[in-house]
């Protein structure tokens, strides 16, 4: 089936839209971008101050996954509702308001004195950051036509294993600073790295705009297509009742929220585990397995931007998704099952690259699904029920590796689950683009 973001109406004016779409290049992407990677950063580093962490407050494995995927029931609890806030209160004020609240509580996580106050925190930033993922997909939608919108998704998605790589590097940086003015180590972590997203949210509400008709930087001609042609465009109920009801009785987003959760509970996992992992195949320090895992995250960059193209070129989505996915699975497996250190890395490189280059391929197609209200509800209620995986995958690999002493088992559970949604990619990419009118 063809994705229908990909079809160039032949009234279109093709120079105006290159040159408009230039132009948020400059004016608005970048801003965006660098929101996701803060964003990604302040997720992520749990993962690398893992061990020193757990030594300090007594934390097993299985209590490590149940603190890193507790942000996720905070997440899922209070994504939709976000995701409605922010089209009521507009972009600005929304993005602004969960990066300076989930800023401070990321400072906050610098004094946690054991499980409790870890696990306390870490649902509470998960409530605060929920909706600004989907929030920024449905921003998008108001400022891109439906076929350029895979191309300005992939642009930005591409900050999350860059911001995953660059955290790698830096808060192993950090780790360095252990017992200075007596603070530990991951200590410094959560204060130097949750001070940027409080200010990048003051930034983001003084000039972030609601949407093209606030955009003074805009030309009129330009204003006037993105208000026209814009996703957001073709419903112009943007709050329509009853829409939250419309999107769960639809069979097709029950479908792409299982899809979803198959297709990132690896993601999560590696997100968590991977320091912990590299550990264990290097038999190195935290800091030098933090250096380390920034490696598969670099390559992921690279894979997402190929992988794009490749798929752009070839107007095709579903065999580039089962394909990344396939990929992705079986190199996750195939890393439990080989002893070189070098060879686990690359494998671990490819299932990193794999999982996530086919996250822009399935937003692409999940955005052209739903319009006007219903864009604001289901893209919250599929990305909010597909990240309950970030609270099984990490909290069941904890649970398995204090059973067995290591992370392999875990590891091939979470193989399995991709291996699934390649399985299922052939359904969600074949259904209709009508919810409620699934076959």
């Amino acid at each position: 089936m063809t994705a229908e973001y990909t079809a160039t109406p032949p009234e279109e004016d093709l120079d105006l839209e290159r040159r408009t779409f230039r132009r948020l290049g400059l004016r608005l992407f970048p801003l965006l971008v660098l929101t996701l990677f803060v964003n990604f950063m302040d997720r992520a580093n749990l993962g690398v101050v893992a061990s020193p962490m757990s030594d300090d407050l007594g934390l097993s494995g299985s209590a490590f996954g149940l603190a890193a995927g507790l942000f996720y029931l905070g997440y899922l609890l209070c994504e939709v509702p976000s995701n409605v806030a922010l089209n009521k209160f507009g972009a600005r004020i929304w993005i602004a308001r969960i990066m300076i609240t989930w800023g401070l509580l990321t400072i906050c996580l610098m004094f946690v004195s054991g499980p409790v106050s870890l696990n306390i925190l870490r649902f509470l930033l998960g409530a605060a950051e929920a909706g600004l993922f989907p929030g920024i997909i449905l921003y998008l939608t108001y400022w891109c036509p439906g076929r350029l919108f895979a191309r300005a998704y992939s642009t930005f998605q591409v900050a999350v294993p860059v911001g995953l790589a660059l955290t790698s590097l830096i808060t192993s940086a950090i780790l360095l600073m252990h017992d200075v003015l007596g603070l530990a180590g991951w200590r410094w972590v959560f204060l130097i790295e949750g001070l940027p997203a409080v200010l990048l949210g003051i930034l983001v509400f003084l000039v972030l705009p609601n949407g093209p008709k606030d955009a003074k930087w805009l030309r009129p001609d330009e204003r006037e297509y993105l208000l026209r042609h814009a996703q957001a465009a073709r419903s112009g109920d943007t709050h329509r009742r009853g829409a939250l009801a419309e999107v769960m009785r639809s069979k097709l987003t029950w479908i792409y929220a299982v899809l979803y959760f198959c297709m990132i509970i690896g993601f999560w996992t590696i997100t968590y585990w991977l320091p912990t992992v590299v550990q264990e195949h290097f038999e190195v320090s935290a800091v030098s397995s933090g250096l380390i895992s920034a490696v598969p995250w670099a390559f992921t960059a690279v894979a997402m931007v190929a992988v794009g193209i490749s798929s752009t070129r070839t107007n095709d989505v579903r065999w580039h998704m089962i394909g990344c996915l396939v990929v992705g699975g079986l190199a996750l497996l195939g890393s439990t099952l080989v002893d070189s250190p070098i060879l686990a890395l690359v494998l671990l490189c490819l299932a990193a690259g794999g999982t996530q280059a086919a996250s822009p391929l399935f937003w692409a197609r999940t955005s052209t699904v739903f319009a006007g209200a219903l864009a604001a509800v289901a893209i919250a209620f599929v990305n909010s029920l597909g990240n309950v995986s970030g609270l099984v995958g990490p909290y069941v690999l904890g649970l398995l590796s204090d059973l067995t002493g290591d992370t392999r088992l875990g590891l091939v559970v979470m193989s399995i689950f991709i291996l699934v949604a390649a399985l299922l990619t052939s359904v969600i990419v074949r259904a209709p683009a009508t919810p409620g009118k699934e076959q």
